[in-house]
């Protein structure tokens, strides 16, 4: 499995103990463990003695710690190390201040600060000077706040980046990485696609512009050697908006569940307001459908339909070609190849959520 070089433990005085036997292995072995001692086990298997061999473990491993005027305790090839929240944050306002919207740490980043975590998942300032004592740069920053992970599969540096706000936006991203090119793989589509845009800094860290859709991931992935050839360009080309599919929709309902069996959107709208009650609260799929001619433009290497924002999953067929489903942000698919310029067959089908069932059945007598 994975190897980690430091633990931190939730700001909690139980463990069982097996599992303080399995961390007294990891720090024998050479692992550095920060977090407070246990003082109890959590359950009642083998009470009394669970609570008086943890003590006896504990005691062995966290040594003369008190949290004050001692914070470290040497054990096998390891170290623990805990210090109480108040001197943590002693330390924390001598300490230089970190970049706005930054975290220092090299596991993973879980909030913006100051974070409005509960006390249990540890004091980070502890973490980010432990790291930095072991000449770990800071394993990633960004503008604005993203949230990350990051591991490593044998030279391969692997970043997993989240935007975490219901908007769009563009970051400045820095990682822990150098000397590869980075790449962009979307688990969405499956697309894997090289990163031109990228700047190698000083302490064995590379910049990387990224933009995201309203709470988009990715997986930057840094694997191949700079020196590999690799094509100019932006890393998100811009897509220019070529025209808008207006006009009338033939709609198609279920009527085993309620909906007419066709309607006439003259513009597409949310069901909840239409006056018909079979599609106000019509819960289910419905199959639109209309044909669309190209605008009359040069030809661009990619074309993309982009369907404004569904409630809450969309089929595409276009031509008779699936080209799949869409459920979350960039409501789109790509059409290249497949659209013509002129009679193109549009066809989605959109399925949403049970509540306008719910809500409809409601208001029906007993």
């Amino acid at each position: 499995g994975p190897g980690y070089r430091v633990l931190v433990l939730p700001e909690r005085e139980t463990m069982t103990p097996a599992l303080l036997r399995r961390v007294t292995e990891l720090v024998a072995a050479g692992a550095t463990v920060i977090g407070p001692r246990p003082r109890k086990s959590p359950g009642l298997s083998g009470f009394p003695g669970c609570d008086a061999e943890l003590k006896a473990l504990a005691d062995r491993l966290w040594g003369d710690i008190d949290g004050e005027l001692v914070t470290e305790h040497r054990y096998g090839s390891g170290r623990v190390i805990w210090e109480r929240p108040a001197a943590a944050e002693n330390a924390a306002a001598t300490a230089p201040a970190p970049a706005p919207g930054v975290r220092d740490t090299s596991v993973c980043d879980v909030g913006d600060a100051p974070l409005s975590e509960p006390a249990q998942y540890g004091n980070f300032a502890i973490a980010a000077r432990v790291l930095a004592g072991m000449g770990l740069p800071t394993d990633f920053e960004s503008t604005p706040h993203l949230r990350y992970a990051h591991r490593r599969e044998g030279d391969t540096d692997i970043y997993f980046v989240a935007n975490p706000v219901n908007s769009a936006l563009d970051a400045d991203c820095v990682f822990r990485a150098a000397g590869k090119r980075p790449e962009l793989w979307d688990a969405v589509t499956g697309e894997i696609r090289e990163l031109p845009d990228f700047a190698e800094r000083s302490a064995g860290r590379t910049s990387v512009p990224l933009r995201f859709e309203p709470f988009q991931s990715f997986f930057v992935v840094f694997r191949a050697a700079t020196g590999v050839t690799a094509k100019a360009g932006p890393n998100f080309p811009r897509a220019r908006d070529a025209g808008r599919i207006s006009g009338p929709w033939a709609v198609a309902f279920d009527p085993r569940w309620g909906g007419p069996e066709t309607a006439v959107f003259n513009e597409l709208e949310d069901w909840t307001s239409r006056p018909e009650e079979g599609i106000r609260y019509y819960s289910g799929k419905a199959v639109y459908r209309r044909t669309f001619d190209l605008p009359a433009l040069e030809r661009p290497a990619r074309w993309w339909l982009d369907l404004g924002t569904v409630k809450n999953l969309a089929r595409v067929r276009l031509n008779g070609r699936d080209l799949g489903v869409v459920w979350c942000a960039p409501w789109r698919v790509e059409i290249t190849g497949v659209v013509q310029p002129r009679g193109n067959r549009l066809e989605i089908t959109v399925a949403n959520l049970w509540p306008n069932r719910l809500i409809g059945d409601e208001q029906q007598p007993p």
